[in-house]
């Protein structure tokens, strides 16, 4: 991922910027919803545990649910619907949002959204096209 001197994130292979900036008005869109996974890998999980101070295996434990080889990080009801268990959804924003796992880091550039612009566009306010007449 690159930034510009704008401050947007880009990705080669995307048509579409992304502004970080918009993370901290946005009220969690890519962290409620429907379910889904959120996967953690070992870096994301010691970074996690440091974060909040807590051994790796109460970490585990209380924030993570297995999915065959894989952890996942839970999730809680709202009236949104689902959410992240790393999500206040008080303040609307990620408790651990510093350290947030790397899949987490790598949005909005996912693959699921390379070719849905439009979906991309509607789950996430900071995403702006790179051809402005695509949507």
């Amino acid at each position: 991922m690159g930034l510009s001197d704008n401050g947007l994130v880009t990705r080669q292979g995307f048509n579409y910027v992304f502004d970080p900036k918009t993370c901290e008005y946005c009220p969690g869109f890519c962290c409620c919803g429907e379910s889904g996974f959120v996967w953690i890998n070992q870096n994301d999980i010691h970074r996690i545990s440091s974060f909040l101070s807590i051994p790796v295996i109460d970490c585990i434990q209380h924030y993570l649910r297995r999915i065959n080889n894989r952890y996942s990080a839970q999730e809680y009801y709202t009236p949104s619907g689902l959410a992240c268990i790393f999500f206040d959804s008080v303040v609307k924003h990620c408790k651990i949002y510093t350290v947030r796992p790397a899949q987490c880091r790598s949005y909005p550039f996912w693959d699921c959204f390379k070719n849905n612009l439009e979906l991309c566009v509607d789950e996430c306010p900071g995403v702006r096209s790179l051809c402005p007449d695509s949507i």
